[in-house]
């Protein structure tokens, strides 16, 4: 439930900030929040996040839409795995909706936090782009960590004592119970 919720207050929070800018920020015009490092700077993209793939806003769409569908697919299929998956997901397909939201609604996507030192610029993103960045980010780390964890893992380790114990299945405290052997049952 947890996820759900963190999911419906970024979605939130990236819909009431870019209505605020829209209604607020003069297109093109940077409000200077920290000199030399951070503005806002109101601007569209109709391309993908950080400006790749300029005047692609259908193709972009019906993209986001699929992978909407794919993630919530996967977060369904492991919503009992670990927290740091869930969450990973959680943010991804929230910033995803936010984005695929302004598509629909504008054919672009608002975007309002500008980045910069000196002269160089890092292109405008917004509260949506932040949570997909964060997510993928946690992602990997999830696959990497996951992936060590796996490959530590120790494999049962037949522990017979004599030809033809048998091993039951491992108790809850992790050690195998040999049972003794059967003796057989042909007629002599």
């Amino acid at each position: 439930m947890f996820y759900y919720v963190l999911g419906i207050l970024v979605l939130a929070c990236d819909q009431v900030t870019k209505l605020i800018v829209e209604n607020r920020l003069p297109m093109g015009v940077p409000v200077v929040i920290i000199p030399g490092f951070f503005n806002l700077y109101y601007t569209r993209n109709s391309g993908g996040a950080f400006g790749l793939f300029p005047n692609m806003a259908p193709f972009l769409l019906i993209v986001g839409i699929i992978a909407v569908v794919v993630l919530m697919l996967v977060f369904r299929r492991f919503r009992y795995e670990d927290k740091r998956l869930r969450l990973a997901l959680a943010l991804l397909i929230s910033g995803a909706v936010g984005n695929i939201i302004d598509r629909v609604r504008l054919g672009s996507v608002t975007d309002f936090l500008q980045l910069y030192i000196s002269r160089f610029y890092w292109p405008s993103f917004n509260v949506a782009d932040t949570s997909v960045v964060v997510g993928a980010v946690l992602l990997l780390l999830y696959t990497f960590t996951h992936r060590e964890k796996k490959e530590t893992k120790e494999p049962m380790v037949d522990k017979r004592e004599a030809p033809g114990e048998v091993i039951q299945e491992k108790p809850a405290n992790g050690e195998p119970k040999p049972m003794p052997p059967q003796e057989s049952s042909s007629m002599e």
